[in-house]
């Protein structure tokens, strides 16, 4: 959000100052300002970093790649060029792909035929208005869907669909020369849906 940022100290700043600070009256109060000096200094938790992406799916494909939702960060190319880059999830982008299973084994299995390929609406992930850009943007998951409205079953409580796949992406600067970089991937897969029952 505009005029925010993560602070972060390569040391905790006052840290033995908390532990000998006699004004405490409660220790939970001292407790807790000994763990935000700890938090300062824990947010390094890779040095060097120059860039960390988090992008999620669903599990779909397009053009046999998995398509995986984040923020766009190239913006000179469609993203119906380069199925695999970084893009928003829209649900105008699902008509290309394939095997479109937001709650398949995911641990909800009683949805009616007419609604197991319900699409959640962006707003219900990232909140309105969309950050489509080059900013950062957070994608939420819950546990009920109160965007989901169905004519033919009207009692149905609709889960919140979960990612099926997590794929972080970090960079990091060698210490003696900043100039070179390397890249790693992680892909993490994901709890099941939760059932709202």
């Amino acid at each position: 959000m505009a005029g925010r940022r993560i602070r972060y100290e390569p040391e905790a700043p006052d840290y033995f100052g908390v532990l000998t600070d006699s004004t405490f009256v409660d220790v939970l109060d001292q407790e807790l300002a000994r763990a935000d000096q700890l938090a300062l200094s824990s947010a390094n938790f890779v040095p060097r970093c120059t860039e960390f992406v988090v992008e999620w799916s669903f599990g779909q494909t397009a053009n046999g790649q998995l398509v995986w939702y984040g923020v766009e960060q190239d913006t000179s190319s469609p993203a119906d060029d380069i199925p695999d880059q970084l893009r928003q999830y829209t649900p105008d982008l699902t008509q290309e792909e394939e095997g479109y299973r937001p709650f398949g084994g995911r641990g909800v299995d009683d949805l009616p035929e007419d609604v197991e390929d319900y699409r959640p609406t962006p707003d219900l992930i990232y909140g309105t208005p969309l950050p489509f850009g080059t900013g950062p943007a957070t994608a939420t998951f819950g546990f009920i869907d109160p965007t989901f409205n169905s004519a033919t079953a009207d009692d149905l409580v609709m889960p919140w669909p979960w990612p099926k796949l997590i794929r972080v992406t970090v960079t990091i600067a060698d210490e003696i020369d900043p100039t070179i970089e390397q890249t790693f991937q992680f892909v993490l897969e994901a709890p099941g849906t939760p059932d709202p029952e």
